[in-house]
């Protein structure tokens, strides 16, 4: 019964076949290409974001050994100084000068003093950097995209000029 029904007209394949190119043709152009050139130009958004963010990394890693050095800096000046008034403060004392050894120990926490001052300026001058940092991604992240509906309410991705 459906096989009656069914019969080839063979004096159209020719008109089918040129209709199905000419919709494979206007496809080309109007959706496959800007699909296409909408999915590189993300890959590039991507690639160049994961080469900011190696390069911020990297960046925080600098400051981290920087903040080391000059910490270390810091306790090495301050032990140094501190060798060397002990060791007047020992030939003092052997004479008698305790008093001495007071003021080698007030300037002892003097350094930890100072030395705890410049470990929080260095953090906190890390911790600036790394929030300037966090803030650039963010902000290069959806600085380039914002959000509308189109007249079915589904969500579209439009980028910002």
């Amino acid at each position: 019964m459906i096989s009656e029904n069914l019969v080839i007209n063979f004096q159209y394949v020719p008109y089918i076949v040129l209709l199905f190119i000419s919709v494979i043709i206007v496809l080309h152009f109007f959706l496959f290409r800007p699909v296409l050139r909408i999915l590189d130009e993300r890959k590039k958004r991507l690639h160049t974001l994961k080469e900011d963010s190696s390069s911020m990394r990297e960046r925080a890693h600098n400051l981290q050994q920087r903040r080391d050095k000059e910490l270390e800096m810091e306790q090495k000046h301050a032990l140094s100084d501190f060798g060397v008034r002990k060791k007047e403060i020992e030939q003092h004392f052997e004479h008698g000068y305790s008093l001495e050894l007071e003021k080698l120990q007030n300037e002892h926490r003097k350094y930890d003093i100072e030395l705890e001052k410049k470990k929080r300026e260095v953090q906190d001058e890390l911790d600036l950097e790394v929030k300037k940092l966090a803030a650039l991604v963010i902000k290069r992240l959806f600085s380039e995209k914002s959000s509308s509906k189109d007249s079915h309410g589904e969500e579209v991705w439009h980028r910002q000029s």
